[in-house]
């Protein structure tokens, strides 16, 4: 059993919003590639092959933003409850598997928004080809 460290569960709970707000104001932009590139994609009659699989990839995007809203949701909650029992019987698993989780949370906020920029890019001068 891992020893209760309140430090690394006020750092847990403080991140997880942060985190989760940029993937909200994230999934604001992709929802509006997203549409923009559906636009695009309706308004040509035979959208390239890289035109669609670029939406995909922003979909995916979009998706991941969600799901990484949800996890940073469940790590703030876990988090508060841990600090209000002021009790960590926990096993040193469940630490690691927190810090791993905010650790992912931060790499998938990183490629969601890669994604997004270049996807955009692409599909800024004229929606449904890719030139």
């Amino acid at each position: 059993m891992a020893e209760f460290n309140a430090n690394f569960w006020v750092a847990a709970a403080a991140g997880a919003p942060v985190i989760a707000l940029a993937a909200v104001v994230q999934s604001a932009d992709a929802w509006r590639a997203l549409d923009r590139a559906e636009r695009g994609l309706a308004e040509v009659e035979s959208p390239t092959p890289q035109a669609s699989r670029r939406f995909i990839v922003v979909a995916i995007a979009w998706w991941l933003d969600f799901v990484n809203i949800l996890i940073q949701a469940g790590v703030f909650l876990f988090s508060l409850i841990v600090l209000s029992q002021r009790n960590s019987n926990l096993p040193f698993a469940i630490l690691l598997a927190t810090a791993i989780v905010e650790g992912i949370g931060i790499i998938a906020l990183l490629v969601a928004t890669f994604v997004k920029a270049f996807v955009y890019t692409a599909f800024k001068g004229f929606p449904g080809r890719i030139q």
